[in-house]
């Protein structure tokens, strides 16, 4: 089993948890722009109140990752956001890609909401560190689905 390098303090780059993370570090840090701030406060109440109750330990945290689908639903309206999670997936390749070395013939495949909306960008840092996008689902039972339908499909006479 690969273990991943520890990148940014999190050991799930590229997920909903780790761009939330990213978000209200830059929040806490005051490197958002207002506007940003703005928005979420419109779209996400009491965010402001509530950032100082989140769990920034490490692992999953639902509310967090709630913030990586606010993030992919507002990035093409915020160029911080696209940062954000060009930023992730980075560190996701980092994690992950860099200990094989770089080969254009392996195609990666992906699962998840973050990976099927942010498929564009996720291709591009995936070009850069020599790989290519294979197949994305938004859910791991999906391709579940596929493999025995075909299964099933191939055994009928």
């Amino acid at each position: 089993m690969i273990r991943p390098r520890e990148i940014d303090g999190n050991r799930d780059p590229g997920s909903g948890t780790h761009l939330g993370k990213l978000l209200l570090s830059q929040f806490s840090n005051g490197e958002l722009s207002t506007d940003l701030i703005k928005k979420l406060q419109e779209d996400i109440p009491d965010f402001t109140r509530r950032t100082a109750s989140f769990n920034l330990s490490e692992g999953p945290n639902k509310e967090i990752a709630l913030l990586g689908g606010w993030i992919i639903q507002n990035v093409n309206d915020y160029n911080e956001l696209s940062v954000l999670i060009e930023d992730s997936f980075r560190s996701f390749c980092k994690a992950y890609l860099d200990l094989h070395g770089r080969d254009q013939q392996i195609e990666i495949q992906f699962n998840g909401s973050i990976a099927l909306h942010g498929k564009k960008r996720l291709k591009h840092q995936l070009y850069l560190y020599g790989f290519k996008l294979g197949k994305v689902i938004d859910s791991p039972l999906d391709g579940l689905i596929d493999y025995y339908k075909e299964i099933f499909h191939e055994k009928r006479y």
